[in-house]
């Protein structure tokens, strides 16, 4: 089963507009050989903690996350993505918290805009309930991490900052 998500997680990879367009980007982000060893020992920490302080609405292809709190390693990116600087396991955290209205709200973590994990409120009737979901996965250098909204309404504010994302190398 792992074969078949890495296959297709390529494929897309290769094949979408988009993410090949943001892949070109990357190629502009080398690191030494001294800087990679150090990231695979562990020397230099490979983490990420970015927020949205405003109300988020209806389908988001990926969300718009304006305040870079932790950006260890670089591996956060000015286009709303997290990109693996080396091959390892990684564990992701998403967090919101649905609006008043009580509309029911899903969000999606995708790698390499291949859905991994789908994350909503167990009680999706009830007005502002928190979510937090978390996800480990093996990714390859320069696979790319994103958080979508499918539907709903997720609310947050300058104070709040219950609209979250963050992750890290563990290995």
């Amino acid at each position: 089963m792992k074969r078949t998500i890495m296959k297709t997680a390529i494929l897309l990879f290769v094949t979408s507009l988009t993410v090949g367009a943001e892949a070109s980007l990357l190629s502009g982000k080398n690191i030494t050989m001294e800087r990679f060893k150090a990231l695979k020992k562990g020397l230099e920490p490979v983490s990420f903690f970015v927020a949205r302080p405003k109300l988020l609405t209806g389908t988001v292809k990926r969300i718009n996350y304006t305040e870079v709190i932790v950006n260890n390693a670089n591996v956060w990116w000015k286009f709303n993505m997290f990109v693996a600087p080396v091959k390892g396991v990684y564990q992701f955290f998403l967090s919101f918290q649905t609006c008043e209205s009580g509309e029911a709200t899903s969000w999606k973590l995708n790698v390499n805009d291949v859905p991994m994990a789908i994350c909503r409120p167990q009680r999706a009737s009830r007005p502002l309930t928190e979510t937090m979901c978390t996800y480990m996965t093996t990714m390859n250098k320069n696979h790319i991490a994103t958080v979508s909204q499918d539907r709903g309404c997720a609310w947050a504010n300058v104070t709040s900052r219950t609209i979250t994302f963050s992750g890290m190398l563990l290995k």
